[in-house]
């Protein structure tokens, strides 16, 4: 946790009129267990943690993902329009492809990626119902790395787009994950 959350401890604690050693004493456990210490001090553990909210990335950040972001907000074009249709099992294969990138930060790689890759999905989710769940994980995907890179409207719109289709848990809880890095705890 951060210096920020010891300073509300600290606060929370001295208007109570408690010294380190009473609170640890009231608490029964040292004094970086929150739970405890918000307990001990009879407020929602939420008001320890909720102020505390990451940065978003600047704007050289948002440019360098420019293409992601344009792909996200994209509407799918007709498959008559496109040299060759995205095929399911090409789309299928891309995805595992590309998955390992996501486990091994390969940021650049994925920058690459991704945006073909999200906007072959969107137009076969159009034709073929059997690429939903491959769309919602890519989305899921995406949303965890605009979540990683601090892009969090990114984030937030990609796990929103994703929540409509089969890997609903695995969203959710990527999302609560990005309520968590904004500091909205209460609403996670």
């Amino acid at each position: 946790m951060s210096a920020n959350l010891g300073q509300r401890l600290r606060d929370t604690r001295k208007r109570r009129g408690l010294s380190q050693r009473e609170l640890s004493k009231l608490s029964g456990v040292p004094l970086s267990l929150i739970r405890k210490l918000a307990h001990a001090l009879k407020i929602p553990t939420t008001q320890l943690v909720t102020e505390h909210a990451e940065t978003p990335a600047g704007p050289d950040t948002a440019n360098h993902w420019a293409p992601v972001h344009t792909a996200l907000t994209a509407t799918p074009q007709p498959t008559d329009d496109a040299p060759e249709a995205p095929t399911y099992n090409g789309v299928r294969d891309a995805l595992h492809a590309a998955t390992p990138l996501f486990s091994t930060d390969r940021f650049d790689a994925l920058r690459t990626v991704l945006p073909p890759l999200l906007r072959d999905t969107e137009t076969l989710t159009q034709t073929d119902p059997r690429a939903r769940p491959l769309r919602a994980r890519l989305l899921e995907l995406t949303g965890w790395l605009m979540t990683q890179t601090r892009q969090f409207d990114a984030a937030e719109l990609a796990l929103e787009r994703a929540l409509d289709h089969v890997q609903a848990a695995a969203t959710i809880n990527t999302q609560w994950w990005l309520l968590l890095r904004r500091g909205k705890l209460a609403q996670a």
